[in-house]
């Protein structure tokens, strides 16, 4: 969560695709230490394992899509990215209770 905090601002949003490619990179390092059989996932089964047991589905079916496609384009919206930092909150800290016992 401290480095999410210091993506935010080392990347803002006024450089939002440098800021998701970095949102991005942060959630597989974090899948690498708490769900490493995650790391091969891609496209909608990344996102859907991002979503958890959370039924509102924000990663497949909410502000979270920009994850699948955002990183490889020329730029992107900030108003796509800005939402993410709170999804990622959220997972990140449900991810390491999860797997810390």
């Amino acid at each position: 969560l401290n480095e999410l905090t210091r993506l935010e601002h080392a990347h803002p949003l006024d450089h939002a695709k440098q800021r998701l490619v970095a949102y991005s990179d942060l959630l597989r390092r974090a899948c690498r230490q708490f769900a490493s059989a995650a790391l091969v996932l891609s496209g909608e089964a990344w996102l859907e394992f991002l979503d958890g047991n959370d039924a509102d589905k924000p990663f497949s079916a909410g502000a979270g899509r920009v994850l699948l496609d955002g990183p490889f384009q020329p730029s992107v919206d900030p108003h796509r990215v800005a939402p993410l930092a709170d999804l990622m909150r959220r997972r990140l800290t449900t991810l390491a209770e999860q797997f810390n016992g």
